[in-house]
């Protein structure tokens, strides 16, 4: 069946984070780790543990499928993969190319499993909720809509936020973060796209939640094992800057921490301050 294994975490975005001590002839792979430390795994970017059946595939009340979504996330991967290295080396970019990474940053932000799930579920809870309230009236509940939100609601939150994060992360002020002058790398996970506001603690439990609203609010999302997007609302903020081990190390531990159930390196380290 045509694109029904859908990549959660895309292949072309792993593939930066290959292990480049792979011995000749033999299929690429990344080191991925458990969440909470452990042994690594080698994994390939191809292999299905990274994908799920018809994840961002439309499906109508009779079993047609569309894959337009798909498309479109598959579109702006390759978009990225073709200007990664030049990201990498800090050469600049222009305005389309912004738009591409916002695009993708969106994409990533709704993509995962995290994100996925949870609206699936809100969506399903809602749907029982209202069944069991038309159970109380003897009345047999009949919503196409809510059959439509529940059968889909992967690809439709997918379909939303590339439609309303992506032009509000465009106005936001970003740049790259590239690590210099130390052996520091960048690493990645199930849930790679983290939105961290340090003086959420500040505010009453219901209110801290990360949200763009807040002015100290940080989104990152690693490009590579050499570049990290990030987005604020500080506006000195853009263009690129010089990662040193100390920043780096602050970027890797919010990775697993924010992490589903894995986080993935190129060379299979980990260091202690991550935990």
């Amino acid at each position: 069946m045509d694109k029904k294994n859908q990549h959660v975490i895309p292949n072309s975005y792993l593939q930066a984070w290959r292990d480049p001590k792979m011995p000749n002839g033999q299929e690429p792979y990344v080191w991925v780790h458990p969440k909470l430390g452990g042994e690594p795994k080698r994994k390939s970017p191809k292999n299905k543990w990274f994908t799920e059946a018809d994840r961002y595939t439309i499906k109508s009340p009779t079993g047609e499928r569309r894959v337009e979504i798909e498309d479109t996330l598959g579109g702006l991967e390759s978009y990225l993969g073709a200007m990664r290295e030049r990201l990498q080396a800090g050469n600049p970019y222009s305005a389309r190319e912004h738009m591409i990474m916002c695009a993708f940053a969106a994409g990533m932000c709704s993509r995962t499993k995290p994100a996925g799930d949870n609206w699936s579920d809100f969506h399903t809870r809602i749907r029982e909720q209202v069944r069991k309230q038309a159970a109380e009236h003897r009345r047999e509940l009949r919503s196409e809509p809510l059959d439509d939100a529940v059968r889909n609601a992967n690809p439709r939150f997918v379909e939303a936020t590339l439609q309303t994060l992506t032009p509000l992360l465009f106005h936001m002020n970003s740049g790259i973060y590239i690590p210099v002058g130390h052996d520091g790398t960048f690493i990645t996970s199930d849930n790679p796209c983290v939105w961290y506001d340090p003086d959420a603690y500040r505010r009453p439990p219901m209110q801290r939640y990360p949200a763009l609203m807040y002015p100290n609010i940080q989104i990152t999302l690693p490009l590579s094992p050499k570049a990290v997007l990030m987005f604020t609302h500080k506006p000195a903020f853009g263009g690129f800057f010089k990662a040193d081990r100390k920043c780096v190390d602050t970027i890797n531990r919010l990775t697993p921490f924010y992490a589903q159930e894995w986080f993935v390196t190129h060379d299979g380290r980990t260091e202690p301050i991550w935990f």
